[in-house]
């Protein structure tokens, strides 16, 4: 039977939350890591990520500009950052974690005066994968 990826792994306690660099100059700076699969829960994005290590705490944060691309849908781009404080171990981690997307609903609902609801297209600029959101 396979694994489903979703049922891997630890998760993170709490949504990650969103650092807004509108500059657009945010750190690209990131240790290695994978996002092996995406998953939407309403206002919660779920990321499978895989990293090797083991014998440290790794840290992961989400970056955007917050700003929209002119496409329809629009498009906002998210940088997920990983620390892994120098672990050298070798074993393979997986895990999930939780982004949470209301400050991507807050945004274009303010630039969008009189709209209730919306589609935002969220492309994670690691794995260039997206996804459609739906509110």
């Amino acid at each position: 039977m396979a694994v489903n990826v979703f049922d891997a792994g630890p998760e993170t306690a709490k949504p990650l939350s969103m650092q807004v660099d509108v500059s657009g100059q945010c750190s690209r700076k990131s240790d290695s890591f994978d996002i092996e699969a995406t998953e939407l829960h309403g206002d919660l994005l779920k990321l499978v990520v895989a990293y090797g290590g083991g014998c440290e705490t790794h840290r992961f944060v989400v970056w955007t500009d917050n700003s929209f691309s002119q496409s329809q849908p629009p498009l906002i781009k998210l940088f997920v950052a990983h620390d892994s404080n120098g672990d050298g171990c070798e074993a393979l981690i997986q895990r999930a974690l939780w982004i949470d997307l209301v400050p991507i609903k807050a945004a274009f609902l303010k630039a969008n005066p009189g709209q209730g609801s919306g589609i935002v297209s969220i492309e994670l600029e690691n794995s260039g994968s997206s996804v459609q959101y739906k509110f």
